[in-house]
């Protein structure tokens, strides 16, 4: 179920692409057609498809779908984020108990019951955080391009080090076919962390949103520790747990309540 859902979030990045970016070439025509057809023939539970994927063969029908449903781009984005969080949201801790059930059929019972127990705390953990990093994505690409226009990355100030991973990332990917592309935009090949250096950098974008800024950039920082220590098997603790909590919702809803950025981008 992991590689349906990889597939799955290349078809919202692909999605979102089309609805709202107006970024649409033959080769990510071509990629869209492929795995919507791929998921479409082998995904379990085809109720919880998103409606898109199942009436839009075409990244061109999915534009007309959504221009026929909103014609402004934060709802366009918000009707697609819903269709697809079902399905997002169907499968990490059942998948991974329905894999442990199959493990103990066969009386292969090596993973006891706290190691679960552990296991499912951290998976719901991971998501908030998933959830955190990637809004801060969609959050920051906002901004830059409602500043600096679609060709944003060429215009802003990118920490050295960021850069480097940037292309070390993007050289890997061509080597290793088999692995997924991180997304299509090159804020999805930075680390959680460097989107705190990313808006450190270029604070005179983002002053306006934030209290200061280092409100924004402790709580990236201290999110950055725990989503390592998760990402590495490690257990976290209930302080860890609280701070996730506490910052995500403090985060959430500060970059939510902002209403003057949509104000700048040019609806498609």
């Amino acid at each position: 179920m992991n590689d349906y859902r990889i597939q799955l979030e290349k078809l919202k990045n692909f999605v979102l692409e089309a609805s709202t970016y107006n970024k649409v070439d033959n080769e990510m025509s071509s990629e869209y057609f492929k795995l919507r057809n791929g998921v479409l023939t082998k995904y379990p539970s085809k109720e919880k498809l998103p409606i898109c994927l199942k009436k839009c063969s075409t990244l061109s029908d999915i534009r007309i779908y959504f221009q026929g449903q909103a014609t402004d781009y934060k709802t366009r984005r918000s009707l697609i984020n819903n269709e697809f969080n079902n399905s997002l949201s169907f499968d990490v801790i059942s998948d991974f108990e329905k894999s442990v059930d199959e493990i103990e059929e066969n009386d292969l019972d090596i993973l006891p019951n706290e190691v679960k127990r552990k296991g499912k705390e951290m998976a719901n953990m991971y998501f908030i955080l998933y959830c955190i990093e990637n809004s801060l994505r969609i959050f920051i690409e906002k901004v830059f391009i409602s500043r600096l226009g679609g060709d944003y990355f060429a215009k802003i100030q990118i920490p050295t080090s960021a850069s480097k991973s940037i292309q070390a990332k993007k050289e890997s990917e061509q080597k290793k076919k088999w692995i997924s592309i991180r997304g299509n935009s090159e804020l999805f090949y930075l680390d959680f962390k460097d989107l705190s250096a990313l808006i450190s950098n270029n604070w005179e974008y983002f002053k306006d949103y934030f209290p200061n800024e280092q409100w924004i950039k402790g709580k990236i920082e201290e999110l950055g520790d725990c989503r390592n220590l998760i990402a590495h098997n490690s257990y976290i603790g209930e302080h860890e747990k609280n701070v996730i909590n506490v910052y995500h919702r403090s985060i959430v809803k500060q970059i939510c309540n902002q209403t003057n950025i949509d104000k700048n981008i040019k609806t498609i």
